[in-house]
């Protein structure tokens, strides 16, 4: 486990943090659904699935990436709150301990959109500057993640204004 148990929230809390994501911020940009957060995610991080296993760096990232985009999202705090920014920061945290540049996953692109999310959601000053920033180093990436044909696909599904063409 690459991560103590006090940074995370209770599962009710995580549950909390994934429906306002899904709710407020997904009508909008959803590069991470509700089957892979629920399906794949939750399970492998509290466990509670006969299919559970640990998550990478990057998939933590994502998971982190949700968690701060659902307390941005927050309607009953302010957008830049305390359990945000931790979220936020366990999303980087958790990017750092691998290298981005030759440890490219689907992953990796979700939690690069989910950093500009919160960039843009958290209401900072200088967040839209920072969130195209986050999404321009999202795209680059996902250019070199699109080696096959599915990985496209879901890709295009929320970053839909790129063209996978060569």
């Amino acid at each position: 486990q690459y991560i103590h148990s006090s940074y995370l929230p209770s599962k009710a809390r995580a549950s909390a943090l994934i429906e306002t994501y899904l709710q407020n911020v997904g009508w909008y940009c959803m590069p991470v659904d509700r089957e892979q957060l629920v399906e794949e995610l939750m399970p492998s991080l509290y466990g509670g699935s006969q299919h559970a296993s640990q998550l990478n760096e990057h998939q933590l990232a994502v998971i982190a990436g949700v968690f701060a985009c659902g307390a941005a999202a927050d309607r009953t705090q302010r957008q830049d709150n305390d359990e945000g920014r931790r979220f936020s920061d366990l999303c980087q945290a958790s990017l750092a301990l691998s290298n981005t540049q030759t440890n490219i996953s689907e992953s990796t692109v979700q939690s690069y959109i989910l950093s500009a999310l919160y960039a843009m959601l958290s209401g900072r000053s200088g967040g839209v500057e920072e969130s195209w920033r986050w999404m321009s180093l999202a795209s680059c990436i996902a250019v070199n993640v699109c080696s096959s044909s599915s990985l496209c696909i879901r890709i295009d599904s929320y970053l839909p204004l790129l063209d996978w063409t060569p």
